[in-house]
């Protein structure tokens, strides 16, 4: 099984494995960071779009969303469509994909 998690503005002392006062109330979220891999050393992007873009084809967040368009008035949505998503590849593989 593969479980990845992407969360928009968290901050370091917000996980119970950098904040022992946070441990009694995540200790499914503690035993998956110890059974599992955390990548400690990786930051998204300074906006939630090019980090979940990044996340879902591989590549630079510069890469993957317009960085001139403005947010909120006339941005581009989506990937690119020559690029092919992560869930895809894992589909193409023989996995079962979900988001949430």
């Amino acid at each position: 099984h593969i479980f990845m998690v992407l969360a928009d503005d968290l901050g370091w002392w917000n996980v119970p494995w950098h904040n022992p006062d946070l441990q009694p109330f995540m200790p499914v979220t503690m035993e998956m960071v110890h059974n599992g891999v955390e990548l400690d050393r990786h930051y998204g992007f300074f906006a939630c779009a090019p980090s979940r873009g990044s996340f879902l084809s591989g590549r630079f967040p510069l890469n993957v969303m317009s960085q001139t368009a403005d947010s909120i008035t006339d941005a581009l949505f989506g990937l690119p469509v020559e690029i092919t998503a992560f869930p895809e590849k894992l589909r193409r593989a023989g996995y079962a994909t979900h988001a949430v």
